[in-house]
């Protein structure tokens, strides 16, 4: 009995040793992938905040072009009225 206990507890270190050796090369690669995804992350946001700013160029340009018409058609009809 005492055989098959330490041949039980010599498989339960081998597969203990195995298991950390497998954990470990799965902390590095989920470290390396959250690295990229990070990294992913980081140039959609700066895509975002890029295309954001043009956006709004964009729109304060079409704003200007549709207030100045209005804006000058009302100055038109305060000083003909």
């Amino acid at each position: 009995m005492n055989c098959l206990n330490s041949i039980e507890a010599g498989y339960r270190g081998e597969l203990r040793d195995l298991f950390e050796a497998h954990f470990g090369r799965f902390e590095e690669k989920l470290e390396r992938r959250l690295a990229e995804t990070a990294g992913q992350v980081a140039r959609l946001e700066e895509k975002l905040e890029r295309r954001l700013a043009e956006t709004r160029a964009e729109l304060v340009k079409w704003m200007f072009f549709f207030w100045t018409p209005v804006v000058l058609a009302l100055i038109g009809l305060y000083f003909k009225g």
